[in-house]
Parts: C-alpha cells; sequence; structure tokens
C-alpha cells in the first residue's frame, strides 16, 4: 500500500509520517481512547498501524498486550508498597499441640491452653518482647501441666520495601509437670532471630528460630506464622512453633498450634 495518502494527511499537520515521537503520541492517544486534535490524524494513525514497514517491535503491541503489561506493573507495584510489619500489639490466642518426653511416664499427649504474647518497639529499633502460655490434659484423673514464660530485647533492622529482620537475647523457661508423678523444667538464654514481610496490604507472613542455651543444652525452637491484618489496629492469627530439647537423654519436644486475635497499637 502506497504511503502517499498518509504523507498528505500528516504533512498538511507539519508532521513528518515516519516520524517516531508524533506517530507514538498519536498512537497512544487512540489506544487509550483519548481525543486527537484532528480526525484526520485519527484515521491516519490507524492507516498507519496497517503499513508493513511500521510492524514489528513497540508498533506491533496492540492495546490488549499494553492493558496486559500496565496491570502486571500494577499488581506488583501494589505488592511492594504494602506498609512494614507492625512491631507494637498484644496477642491473645488459644493453643493446642502434641507432648512428648522420657521424663515423665506419659508421651504423645494432646493438650490445649491459652497463649498471651506482647511486644513493642522503643526508640525506632530496641524491640521487647514477652510471652507467656499454660496448657493442660487430664490424664486418667493425674493432671499433666505445661507451662511457658520468656522474656526478651533485641534490635530490628528494615531489609526490604516490606521486610524486617529482628535479633533478640531472650530468657525463657518452660515446664511440664505430671500430677503426683513429677516435673521436667528448663531455662536459660535463647538467641533468637526473625524475618517478618507483608505481601500484600492484608497478609503478613514471619518465621522465628531460636537456639536454646542454658540447661536447653543446645534445643532448638522454630516458629512460623501467618498475620491476617482486617483493620489498622486488628488482625487474626496462625501460628505453629516446634521447641525440642534433649538434655542428657532428658527429651521434651512441644509441637504446638495457636488462633488468636491481635490488636495493634
Amino acid at each position: 500500500m502506497p504511503l502517499t495518502g498518509i504523507g498528505t494527511h500528516t504533512r498538511g499537520l507539519g508532521l513528518n509520517p515516519l516520524s517516531g515521537r508524533d506517530s507514538t503520541e498519536a498512537a497512544v492517544r487512540v489506544a487509550y481512547g483519548r481525543p486527537c486534535p484532528d480526525n484526520r490524524l485519527q484515521a491516519s494513525v490507524f492507516s498507519a498501524a496497517q503499513e508493513p514497514k511500521l510492524s514489528g517491535g513497540f508498533f506491533s503491541m496492540n492495546t490488549k498486550s499494553i492493558v496486559a503489561c500496565a496491570g502486571a506493573v500494577a499488581l506488583f507495584s501494589g505488592s511492594a508498597m504494602a506498609e512494614l510489619p507492625s512491631y507494637n500489639y498484644l496477642e491473645v490466642a488459644i493453643s493446642g499441640g502434641d507432648y512428648q518426653g522420657t521424663e515423665l511416664p506419659v508421651n504423645n499427649i494432646d493438650v490445649g491452653g491459652y497463649d498471651i504474647d506482647g511486644s513493642m518497639v522503643i526508640s525506632d529499633s530496641i524491640l521487647l518482647r514477652a510471652s507467656v502460655s499454660g496448657l493442660d490434659e487430664d490424664i486418667s484423673g493425674a493432671e499433666l501441666e505445661i507451662d511457658s514464660f520468656d522474656i526478651s530485647i533485641g534490635t530490628i533492622k528494615e531489609v526490604g520495601e516490606n521486610t524486617i529482620f529482628d535479633l533478640s537475647l531472650q530468657y525463657r523457661d518452660d515446664e511440664a509437670e505430671l500430677e503426683d508423678f513429677g516435673e521436667v523444667e528448663f531455662d536459660g538464654p535463647v538467641l533468637l532471630m526473625g524475618l517478618r514481610s507483608n505481601v500484600s496490604d492484608t497478609v503478613e507472613v514471619y518465621g522465628r528460630i531460636g537456639y536454646l542455651l542454658g540447661n536447653y543444652e543446645g534445643g532448638t525452637s522454630t516458629d512460623l506464622g501467618l498475620v491476617w491484618n482486617f483493620s489498622d489496629s486488628f488482625a487474626a492469627t496462625f501460628n505453629y512453633e516446634v521447641t525440642d530439647v534433649d538434655d542428657d537423654d532428658v527429651e521434651y519436644q512441644l509441637d504446638q498450634w495457636q488462633i488468636g486475635g491481635r490488636w495493634k497499637f
């Protein structure tokens, strides 16, 4: 197809028919439905889009491709612009799990109870945290009670637009007691490392690992969780934690899940 007709229209407007800037600018106007200064220019742009010389590269992208690319960028940008996780909160949860140990004459016992967890950041980077939990189960008239307490101080550091790393030194105490049979207790310092990230405006995921010292004798704790922020002040939490200790052949393992609510301040 000859380019004479196109040249006539565009020369009348003082435009080069193959000028990249003018053609691109007009094409964008047409693709997004914006009015052109002159109907003849609009017709010339559609005619030029059909020319073999203008096919390929940028000019071969149709409106659907442009919209698809814009949608992908918008989705990525929306995720990238999620706020940082909040460390200022009070959380209350119901808890359940499974206890295994060698010191007490019970094993693979299902237990249930509660967990209360609080966290606060002061001076922008100093992290304070404490929690207390209680689990119990009746075993043929004998009460099994498992109580835990911890308090920690540490620091936080932003490592991405939506992600924070925290490092803490914790004091922890775990005690399991079976009525009329005895008890087993561990306590000591714990080195904790955690990573929290908002993967969207409403969903946060996090993980934390701990190396237990003192008479835990090198035990470990692993904590994985998800937070659903349904408002600026309140969230639902889902958590799974494993504590594993082996001290001079005295084994203690507690696998527990938690479902709770969080108030952010």
